[in-house]
């Protein structure tokens, strides 16, 4: 389904929710494909409703509006491909969306999987980084404060 994720008008709330961060993502053609490979639609739903800072369960649930034995599914997928992080504290457990760059770019790579394309997402990464020099990612990463 992430062939749904193409369109530009699936993808703005998720590119927009992650352009919040001090270093966003530069948007492509080539960002889109990494998204769709990385985000299934439902995920990219719930990234595109999570704050800034960490959340609990039941926050997300609020700001997604669903139920939470679904979310559980969702986040869990979104937590073993690297786009969330889940920390336990204590009786409960905080989501943090992680950024593009110092993130899920990097993390989804951090263990040996069959769930991602990995070669497909590390050629398509290494390409988005390096296309419109300072005018790309590149520029908006070294570039920023």
């Amino acid at each position: 389904m992430g062939h749904l994720l193409n369109d530009k008008s699936a993808l703005v709330p998720l590119i927009d929710r992650l352009n919040r961060y001090p270093v966003g993502l530069v948007d492509s053609p080539r960002l889109r494909q990494i998204l769709a490979l990385l985000f299934d639609p439902r995920e990219a739903e719930v990234a595109a409703r999570f704050p800034l800072t960490e959340a609990t369960r039941a926050e997300l649930v609020e700001r997604t509006g669903l139920p939470a034995a679904e979310l559980d599914g969702i986040l869990e997928s979104m937590a073993n491909k690297g786009l969330v992080m889940d920390l336990p504290v204590g009786q409960e457990t905080y989501y943090l969306l992680v950024p593009g760059l110092i993130g899920f770019m990097e993390f989804s790579f951090m263990r040996d999987r069959g769930d991602l394309p990995q070669a497909e997402l590390a050629r398509l990464m290494s390409a988005y980084l390096r296309e419109q020099g300072k005018d790309g990612q590149a520029g908006e990463f070294f570039g920023s404060r």
